[in-house]
């Protein structure tokens, strides 16, 4: 049976840890307006809101766990998969803020591998948070990588030309040794 001094006691964690997150929101947006344009800035962006967003996540969790888990039975490895996804969604937001900061402000030559790169690295943070999350919630992963890296060798001696194609004209995009206007000479014609 929850008690009266239960019910005020998780109200006033509530009240403290939305004031806490309010405050990094606050501490956060402060940080972005006096930050110079650069690395500095653009990991704040990155990070604040999921700052927020964990801070009141934990602190619905402590208030449920400490004080109305007979009626909210909440377990821990969901908390657990919950704080991965933020983790895996702030981990995104420094990939893309870092590749923009670094590749897309660069030279022409890096400007053009920047949304290659935010792709290949949007996709390689999302499968690991996956694989993290499933992880926490006690299933199974073997059979889901083992599934994926018979896949993989499928796919890859099934298309070998095609991705020898791909890397080849990204070489030659990387290399530059055409300009326009250039004449080039392709078996002899």
């Amino acid at each position: 049976m929850i008690e009266a001094n239960d019910i005020f006691v998780g109200c006033i964690d509530l009240v403290i840890g939305f004031a806490v997150a309010l405050l990094v929101f606050l501490v956060t947006r402060l940080l972005i307006a006096k930050a110079k344009p650069g690395i500095f800035q653009a990991v704040i962006t990155a990070l604040g809101l999921p700052a927020v967003l964990y801070v009141l996540v934990a602190t619905v969790y402590i208030t449920i766990s400490g004080h109305f888990f007979e009626l909210i039975p909440f377990e821990a490895m969901y908390f657990a998969a919950i704080c991965i996804l933020i983790g895996t969604w702030a981990a995104h937001r420094l990939a893309t803020r870092l590749v923009n900061v670094f590749m897309c402000s660069a030279n022409e030559n890096m400007k053009k591998f920047c949304p290659l790169v935010l792709f290949i690295a949007k996709i390689l943070i999302w499968m690991i948070g996956l694989f993290m999350i499933l992880g926490a919630l006690a299933i199974d992963i073997t059979p889901l990588l083992a599934g994926a890296g018979v896949a993989g060798i499928a796919v890859a001696l099934a298309a070998q030309d095609i991705i020898g194609n791909i890397f080849s004209g990204f070489m030659l995009n990387a290399d530059m040794p055409f300009n326009e206007g250039d004449w080039v000479s392709v078996s002899g014609n």
